[in-house]
């Protein structure tokens, strides 16, 4: 069962019903699944939550007919499921800067013109060859890691506690930069124009090395953490920019290489090795992937996607998390390691349609006659 199958077809229902009132629960439903389960697979594939994937599609579509003339501006704020013309606004200034009217005023006259000067500024930014400018010593790209950590650090903050709780890093002591991205996103300023804010501020100061690489960092850290990303993708994206050639320093920075994985995979093992399942709502993993021979469970665990794997055994008894974590390759045990040593847990119902969502998996590869059990 491929998991990106299931979002491929929300996103298909979600475009064919925008002007339909659409929840959380509608679309999980609509796949089968809980709306928990559903949120995180949906995140962990697209990097947006799945309301906030509606809502960008339902002001692009907004948009598209404001410049058509057809629909007065409240009647396309009520075609597309917002509650009042001034909610409506508020939303479609948050993400696009300016006012619906404004909007309208603004394309209907000068479309061809903005096209072609965002060709022409597209083009500028790939004739300033950013990669090359980008390359800087071991050393510099170390100092650079501390900004890649802070950035993690609140992506984990903004997603326990939302956005608003990064305010109170405006008044911590760092680069003025940093400190400017983080205003503009509590303010709300939409993607797009974040961006564009941002990059111009990078260009125009004529940035090299270290000072770019950090101010790319910032950029592409703040949307990330503004959309919600995943911080398991948050980190590779960024680990990305400082080159193939700090690969190995990046990977023992985060405890990736071999043997920090294997010190702490080891560790979380024989510390979680009494450990009893969670309830016997959550215990439903206990006695069939306590059978399953090694080949069949190495074959059960490719089908399903981490998220699902993680709500599904965090409720589980110590031994079946080392079964798993022993059938996994190292890397992606680590993985499971982090997450499931955080504190906090989804609830009893979520453990729950998680591991039925694994069951049916084995059911299927098992009527294929890809599993013996």
């Amino acid at each position: 069962m491929y998991y990106s199958e299931h979002v491929l077809k929300t996103k298909n229902y979600i475009n064919e019903n925008l002007t339909t009132d659409l929840s959380l629960e509608t679309l999980a439903e609509h796949v089968h699944f809980s709306p928990y389960h559903f949120h995180r697979l949906f995140l962990l594939y697209t990097g947006q939550s799945p309301m906030e994937y509606v809502r960008r599609l339902r002001l692009r579509s907004a948009a598209k007919e404001l410049l058509s003339m057809k629909f007065d501006i409240i009647e396309t704020a009520a075609k597309y499921q917002f509650e009042s013309q001034d909610g409506f606004c508020r939303t479609f200034k948050r993400y696009y800067g300016i006012t619906p009217g404004e909007y309208r005023k603004l394309n209907y006259k000068k479309r061809s013109d903005n096209l072609k000067e965002i060709r022409e500024a597209k083009t500028i930014m790939y004739e300033m060859n950013m990669y090359q400018n980008l390359i800087c010593s071991h050393d510099d790209k170390k100092e650079a890691l501390t900004i890649l950590d802070k950035l993690l650090e609140l992506s984990e903050k903004a997603k326990r506690s939302g956005l608003l709780s990064l305010e109170q890093e405006i008044y911590v002591v760092q680069p003025d930069f940093f400190i400017k991205s983080i205003q503009m996103l509590i303010d709300g300023i939409e993607p797009e124009s974040l961006r564009e804010i941002l990059m111009n501020y990078t260009l125009c100061g004529g940035y090299k090395g270290k000072e770019l690489l950090i101010r790319i960092l910032i950029i592409e850290g703040i949307l990330a953490i503004q959309q919600g990303v995943h911080n398991l993708i948050l980190r590779e994206k960024l680990s990305s920019f400082f080159g193939e050639d700090f690969f190995d320093k990046i990977q023992k920075h985060f405890g990736l290489d071999s043997k920090s994985q294997l010190e702490k995979i080891n560790e979380f093992i024989i510390k979680n090795q009494d450990k009893h399942f969670l309830s016997k709502e959550a215990s439903l993993l206990e006695e069939p992937l306590g059978r399953m021979d090694n080949r069949s469970l190495q074959r059960l665990l490719r089908e399903i996607d981490t998220v699902t794997l993680i709500t599904a055994i965090k409720g589980s008894s110590g031994i079946i998390q080392a079964k798993v974590l022993n059938h996994i390759s190292k890397k992606l045990a680590a993985i499971l390691v982090n997450e499931l040593d955080v504190a906090d847990a989804p609830m009893i119902s979520e453990i729950e349609a998680a591991q039925k969502q694994l069951l049916e998996t084995m059911h299927f590869l098992r009527n294929q006659g890809d599993l013996i059990i």
